[in-house]
């Protein structure tokens, strides 16, 4: 039914103003009217039933965008509705969309720092690599040349490193080398993973934004 006839069936132009109660004591004044038992007719009655509970679903729910009174709503205010609503999803969608590109970009501003960071990382474990081996290289030759030149020292009675003098001697400044490279191989270790940790933490921060 259309809001026009249900309107002109309790004689009124619009609705406002109007409440369930006062809509109530219309229909059954004019239920007296028109019943069949009170001389109306039949299809009467059932269209006055009809508007009736138009009119009280439309009370009911007075948020619904039937314009009771004004004009007819018509296929052209739904397209127009659909097309806001479409509107309004295309502009979240946009938002959402540039919220993941700064997500996106904050990411790989990341990863790209810690591949610098990374990389300096290595070159500084190989230069603490190539310092600790070259004063290793250092002592070795100094202990060899050491060892190496006792052979003049004997005739003059001087004494002389022994083998056994020199194998100890090598294998403490091999178990110094070895002690050392391993504590600087653990801190190294520690530093990259402080650091790698330190990036996904950031990058669940930046996911758990948007």
């Amino acid at each position: 039914m259309k809001s026009e006839v249900a309107l002109r069936w309790f004689g009124l132009q619009n609705i406002k103003g109007v409440t369930l109660d006062d809509l109530k004591k219309r229909y059954h004044h004019l239920a007296q009217m028109y019943h069949p038992d009170k001389g109306g007719s039949s299809d009467e009655f059932i269209k006055l039933r009809e508007a009736y509970t138009f009119l009280q679903d439309y009370l009911a729910n007075p948020g619904i965008e039937e314009n009771l009174g004004g004009k007819e709503k018509t296929e052209f205010d739904d397209i127009l509705k659909d097309l806001n609503k479409y509107k309004k999803a295309f502009v979240n969608s946009q938002t959402k969309i540039h919220e993941y590109e700064n997500m996106i970009s904050s990411q790989i501003n990341l990863i790209s720092s810690f591949q610098g960071n990374l990389q300096s990382g290595i070159e500084f474990g190989k230069n603490q690599d190539d310092r600790l081996r070259s004063v290793l290289d250092e002592e070795l030759d100094k202990l060899k040349k050491q060892y190496n030149s006792s052979w003049w020292k004997q005739p003059l009675g001087i004494r002389t490193m022994s083998e056994g003098d020199y194998n100890y001697q090598y294998n403490a400044l091999i178990d110094e080398y070895n002690n050392i490279k391993q504590k600087q191989d653990s801190e190294y270790i520690d530093n990259l993973l402080l650091l790698y940790r330190g990036l996904v933490n950031q990058i669940v921060d930046i996911i758990n934004t948007v």
